[in-house]
């Protein structure tokens, strides 16, 4: 079974046939690092190509009318003269110093990662064992728990309980009434 670029290629000679000595030329693209997709950095750039001489406020008059940003315009205007794309002459116009635009990569600044530092882990906690802090019961949730339910509406209780002693309470009824 033939590919499908070769029963194109005979399907638009069966329409057209060349004359005898031209062929077809098929244009080869370059490469670039990432896909280039049409946005609004393609849009910017093609605006300018057509308009040479353009000013960032018309430029971005114009193109927020087709729904783009103004910043998001005049912001690539100048990664654009800072990327060698175009160029900006004395009347503040902007003219495209390329025929194709080719995407921008990131700066150097902007690729690296922070380094993420491990935090040290907490140190275990002593236990009280002097003076009145041995005296002292350990606050628990179950004990929080106990001392405000007593006397109030189901409401009232959740109000004031945190995640941790709703989800204690949530787990202990579930355990009574059994499900």
């Amino acid at each position: 079974m033939p590919d499908l670029q070769s029963a194109l290629k005979n399907a638009i000679e069966t329409w057209e046939p060349t004359p005898v000595g031209q062929q077809l030329k098929e244009k080869i693209m370059a490469k670039t690092p990432f896909a280039i997709q049409n946005n609004v950095t393609r849009v910017t750039f093609d605006y300018i190509k057509l308009h040479p001489g353009t000013t960032a406020a018309a430029a971005s008059r114009d193109l927020t009318k087709h729904g783009f940003k103004e910043s998001s315009v005049t912001a690539l205007m100048a990664q654009f003269v800072r990327a060698g794309l175009a160029t900006r002459d004395n009347n503040h116009g902007y003219r495209v110093t390329v025929d194709e635009y080719v995407p921008m990569k990131a700066s150097v600044k902007y690729t690296k990662k922070a380094v993420v530092k491990a935090k040290p882990a907490p140190k275990a906690r002593e236990p009280q064992n002097d003076g009145i802090a041995a005296l002292q019961p350990e606050a628990t949730s179950k004990r929080v728990v106990n001392t405000i339910v007593f006397g109030k509406p189901p409401e009232e209780v959740i109000k004031h309980m945190n995640v941790i002693q709703a989800r204690e309470l949530y787990d202990y009824l579930k355990k009574v009434f059994g499900g």
